[in-house]
């Protein structure tokens, strides 16, 4: 069997996802974690957010999650007289972004606009990052009956696959509404977050 007949091979292929399982771009959890000392576990017992929004409220609004990737930068050299990409440096993106669901109310937006707030307020006073950091975990779901299931900081039973940790996370852009005459779509608003630490764990 050449090639190609055995990697489109059906037997092949069912027995490789069986056995490794599928990442699923739709399954996922978000949490975002109060760390030590942050007031921004405080936001969440505070008018107009106490009974409205909660932990769960991130991950069930989420509709995109944008993990941060990697670059190798080049420099080009003449080698033989042809052209050659030289790898020069290793690159990390640090930007989480993530689109969420707005509601009728703007509270989630709101929540996050309050969280900057904490960083800076209204009169260009800073905070120390322990006083305004989260941990942002997000954790993907396998789609097989071999992976145990646990349960997420938002309370729902799930097979975790990989899980995505970013500690001393801030939510660095909080995007506007987009309001469309021509498409009544539900709004949607993107938040860009920076971090300390990234780590990565699995939990198969």
């Amino acid at each position: 069997m050449g090639f190609q007949e055995e990697k489109y091979n059906i037997d092949t292929m069912k027995a490789n996802i069986s056995k490794l399982g599928v990442m699923l771009s739709s399954h996922y959890d978000i949490a975002i974690l109060p760390e030590g000392g942050s007031l921004v576990g405080g936001l969440f017992r505070q008018p107009p957010l106490n009974n409205k929004i909660d932990f769960k409220d991130f991950s069930i609004r989420a509709t995109k999650v944008v993990l941060p990737g990697k670059t190798i930068k080049t420099s080009t050299s003449k080698v033989l007289a042809f052209d050659y990409e030289h790898p020069s440096e290793k690159v990390f993106e640090k930007t989480l972004r993530i689109t969420f669901l707005n509601d009728a109310s703007n509270l989630l937006r709101n929540f996050f606009y309050n969280w900057q707030n904490l960083i800076i307020d209204g009169f260009g006073n800073h905070r120390f990052r322990d006083e305004y950091a989260c941990t942002i975990r997000i954790a993907s779901e396998y789609q097989n009956d071999t992976t145990p299931i646990r349960t997420s900081p938002t309370g729902r039973g799930v097979r975790f696959g990989s899980i995505y940790s970013f500690r001393g996370a801030y939510p660095r852009v909080v995007s506007g509404n987009e309001f469309l005459s021509t498409q009544p779509n539900p709004v949607e608003f993107d938040v860009e977050f920076d971090y300390l630490i990234e780590s990565t764990e699995s939990e198969r």
